[in-house]
């Protein structure tokens, strides 16, 4: 499905406190919190996929994106195997249509009318994240 993107900026506090974190420590509360900031997009998805033999929603998962260059964190509501493969490899055709089937996207509807809601939640994890490494209860760390 195209990457669609939720850019989470916060206050100075909140970047600062990150940057002050151990890397490792960043990494996982930042992929916890938007791990479960797709929670929302990932159930509106499924309960708007095509249903024929239920394939389609049973291979929609949230997958961790690979840390860039510049240490960006992200997760993507995608087929299990992505874009154009394995046994739900026509997910993608309803999502994009094709020269034999018009779109019938269902993913985007789940971005624009989730966003929102995901936004709150990373924000909200991100803070508990902090909070957390701060007092080390991540991994006993103190």
């Amino acid at each position: 499905m195209a990457a669609e993107r939720l850019i989470v900026t916060g206050a100075r506090e909140t970047i600062a406190a990150l940057g002050l974190m151990e890397t490792a420590l960043e990494k996982k509360v930042l992929r916890t919190a938007m791990r479960e900031a797709a929670r929302p997009i990932l159930e509106h998805a499924k309960a708007h996929a095509p249903v024929r033999t239920g394939l389609a929603r049973r291979s929609l998962k949230i997958r961790a994106i690979k840390r860039t260059r510049k240490g960006n964190v992200g997760v993507v509501v995608q087929t299990r195997d992505g874009d154009f493969k394995g046994d739900a490899f026509y997910v993608s055709f309803y999502e994009y249509g094709s020269s034999h089937q018009p779109a019938r996207p269902f993913m985007r509807g789940a971005f624009d009318t989730q966003k929102g809601q995901a936004l709150l939640i990373a924000q909200r994890e991100i803070d508990a994240g902090i909070q957390k490494g701060a007092s080390g209860i991540w991994k006993g760390k103190k």
